[in-house]
């Protein structure tokens, strides 16, 4: 699973690699099978090429993987995805086999159609508990460089908002006030938005009330949040 088509096996008491007993082994067994079955040359070597052809070449994991990192290079992971999903299916629509699938090239932005909160927001959050303690939350802030770290309650509920600003002030704290949690220092007035908000609007409220982000909230659970970052390149004025 980890290996594809790279992994060893034992074929006959002896180690081969999957690739070599495929073009070795088990396409002539194959072969012959269909022909003694009766199945005419162009058909057996129409199937069988496109076997030989991705076992030579990419197969559609290879494809995935490597296109994936690539993306990411330039890309966050919600983009890289969507973009990798994109494409599987438009590739899907040209019946070209996968060995013959071209390489993606991360794009700054790929929402040209976004219009909701939902095609842009990030789902890869760090999210941390309004119980914890401040030194470790603003430490791993520091660490990762993440400027806003939603807070929530042991029900998963969104409950305050921690940013760089509240980190930069606990740090610069004496260590006799290092035994504070989370839900001392963060922010509870906390501008939240729906995955349904129209980008425009949720781009207002940011303006308007001088926001880096704003948390995405459904059903009073954080399945998102958005940035100023995440709204570059974006055409909303």
């Amino acid at each position: 699973a980890r290996s594809g088509k790279e992994s060893i096996l034992i074929w006959n008491g002896k180690a081969v690699s999957v690739k070599k007993l495929v073009i070795n082994d088990l396409l002539p067994i194959a072969y012959a099978g269909l022909k003694n079955a009766g199945i005419q040359d162009k058909d057996i070597n129409r199937y069988l090429e496109i076997i030989e052809k991705r076992t030579k070449g990419q197969t559609g994991a290879e494809w995935m993987t490597k296109n994936y990192r690539r993306l990411r290079k330039g890309m966050n992971q919600d983009d890289a995805l969507i973009s990798l999903t994109k494409s599987i299916h438009k590739n899907q629509h040209t019946s070209k086999p996968v060995h013959e699938w071209p390489p993606l090239e991360p794009k700054p932005r790929i929402h040209e159609t976004a219009h909701l909160v939902s095609h842009i927001m990030s789902t890869q959050l760090f999210v941390v508990n309004e119980d914890d303690l401040a030194e470790l939350a603003t430490s791993i802030m520091l660490w990762k460089n993440v400027h806003h770290v939603p807070v929530e309650n042991e029900k998963g509920q969104l409950t305050g908002l921690l940013t760089w600003t509240h980190m930069k002030r606990f740090k610069e704290k004496d260590a006799e006030d290092q035994d504070q949690t989370v839900a001392e220092i963060m922010t509870k007035k906390v501008l939240t938005v729906e995955p349904y908000t129209e980008i425009k609007d949720a781009i207002a409220l940011m303006k308007k009330n001088e926001y880096g982000c704003l948390p995405v909230v459904q059903d009073q659970h954080l399945v998102g949040i958005i940035t100023i970052k995440d709204l570059t390149g974006l055409n909303y004025g």
